[in-house]
């Protein structure tokens, strides 16, 4: 594991524990969408501290992208440093006291999560492309495998990557020095998508009365000097009179 501090003098502070090799990007056919159901558990070990981080003005977050899940929170440096330690504690300590109810539930929170995401046509239209074209279900993955992932393969996937953040990043006016395990550098897998006419993957049906939308990609990676300006046609093409 990684831990770095960076310096910034302004008195706000943030504290960003990162698991790579998850997300999408290494997700098998069969665990789509179980990295952001894994998100959602290993916070449960800070629920107890909410309350307190709150009332000290503490933000605490988390997001699962396409190739890492990022745990983080934010505020006030001088009262951030009182509770970063035990935030890391909890974050990456013992699995013990989550219970199977505990798991079903927040499993049912994320396939409620997943079914928002069809509920708007343009939503729709972005993640049927990645499917047909690049065989991506990302972050949200696939309904079915959420539904089939159980309270022994929670336990077996925290068990084997998520109590090992790949790094922690603390900024703020001084280092906290957290007292926490250096465990070995994890290495996210490159984005290995392959654009194909059509890669045969499911296609979640358009909802009634919806407007049409045409989602764009480009078949080539664009090069990073004109990266700003692909975007820019993109939003473009892809959002019509309704582009910025």
């Amino acid at each position: 594991m990684n831990y770095q501090y960076m310096h910034n003098p302004l008195g706000m502070a943030g504290l960003y524990i990162s698991y790579g090799h998850v997300g999408a990007v290494s997700e098998k056919a069969g665990k789509y969408g179980t990295s952001h159901l894994m998100e959602h558990m290993i916070c449960k070990n800070t629920d107890d501290m909410r309350d307190r981080l709150q009332a000290n003005g503490i933000y605490a977050n988390a997001f699962t992208g396409t190739d890492k899940v990022v745990v983080f929170v934010t505020g006030l440096a001088d009262r951030l440093k009182i509770f970063a330690q035990e935030f890391v504690e909890k974050l990456i300590g013992p699995i013990d006291a989550i219970t199977e109810e505990q798991f079903l539930n927040e499993r049912r929170t994320v396939l409620n999560e997943y079914g928002d995401n069809f509920i708007d046509p343009s939503s729709v239209a972005l993640y049927n492309a990645m499917r047909k074209h690049f065989g991506c279900y990302l972050a949200i993955g696939r309904e079915e495998d959420i539904k089939a992932f159980t309270f022994d393969d929670y336990k077996k996937s925290y068990n084997e990557v998520f109590n090992k953040p790949d790094s922690i990043i603390y900024i703020g006016p001084e280092d906290p020095h957290l007292a926490i395990p250096v465990y070995p550098s994890v290495t996210g897998m490159p984005n290995t998508y392959k654009y194909t006419e059509n890669s045969g993957e499911e296609i979640v049906p358009v909802p009634e009365n919806g407007r049409s939308q045409y989602i764009i990609f480009p078949k080539e990676p664009v090069d990073t000097l004109h990266a700003a300006s692909a975007a820019s046609a993109f939003k473009m093409l892809a959002s019509g009179l309704n582009s910025p």
